[in-house]
């Protein structure tokens, strides 16, 4: 239902029309990485680094699958990174939170 109320003209990737059920035209438009977008996005980058090491040093079961898996030099710089990760969870969730009430 939702798909059919919205028209897509002249797509291409750099941008698209849309026109919508009341007929509003919305233009998207290709923003080129610029210093501001990447600020907007790091943030959530620091975030996901900390969150994806600190829960594959602390799971039992993603413990057992790194030792299986990775080489033990990967596993111990790993194991080091432990106190930088859980510095960027708590960092980036922080600085994730401020982009979502400030952008």
């Amino acid at each position: 239902m939702l798909l059919n109320s919205f028209t897509f003209q002249n797509f291409s990737p750099l941008s698209c029309n849309i026109l919508s059920h009341n007929s509003v035209q919305k233009t998207m438009e290709y923003k080129p990485l610029t210093p501001e977008v990447i600020d907007q996005y790091f943030p959530y980058f620091v975030f996901l680094y900390g969150a994806l090491v600190t829960i594959v040093l602390n799971v039992p079961r993603l413990v057992e699958l790194a030792e299986e898996r990775l080489s033990t030099d990967l596993l111990k710089q790993m194991q080091g990174h432990r106190y930088l990760a859980v510095t960027c969870l708590c960092l980036g969730f922080f600085w994730s939170l401020q982009n979502i009430w400030y952008y």
